[in-house]
């Protein structure tokens, strides 16, 4: 975990955060359909 810390650069390569930016980047996409829809 400290690695992590001191390498931000490895933290972006971590499969848990980039599943987590991908669930992100998801939900805004989904949000911006839902949006454009009602409006």
């Amino acid at each position: 975990m400290q690695r992590l810390l001191h390498r931000p650069a490895l933290a972006v390569t971590d499969p848990g955060v980039a599943r987590i930016a991908s669930l992100c980047r998801a939900i805004d996409s989904l949000t911006r359909l839902l949006h454009s829809g009602f409006c």
